[in-house]
């Protein structure tokens, strides 16, 4: 197995120069792209989690986040812990016994 590696990048843009946010947006995504297509990540910590949400899936499979999304379901079913951060919970419908 090779060898994984993790990168935090830090962009820092000038307050208001949306232009320049919009251009660190991007880059911070083709940071995420070539970590992940080189077998690496990029770290979560800081609030960068919130930047790589859109990775998450290619990264991590479908069946991690799931799993990542049942464990907030049931450690939180309020939704009132970390609420809008980088692992909604999916609530399933709760069936009643006896009803179809």
């Amino acid at each position: 197995m090779p060898a994984m590696a993790t990168c935090t990048p830090l962009i820092i843009t000038p307050h208001g120069d949306d232009l320049a946010k919009a251009r660190a947006q991007q880059a911070f995504e083709e940071i995420l792209d070539s970590a992940i297509d080189l077998g690496g990540t990029v770290t979560g910590e800081h609030g960068v989690a919130l930047l790589k949400r859109r990775g998450m899936e290619r990264e991590l499979g479908p069946a991690v986040v799931a799993l990542q999304r049942a464990v907030t379901a049931a450690w939180d079913p309020a939704g009132t812990l970390n609420p809008g951060k980088v692992v909604e919970a999916v609530f399933l419908p709760v069936i009643e016994p006896g009803l179809p």
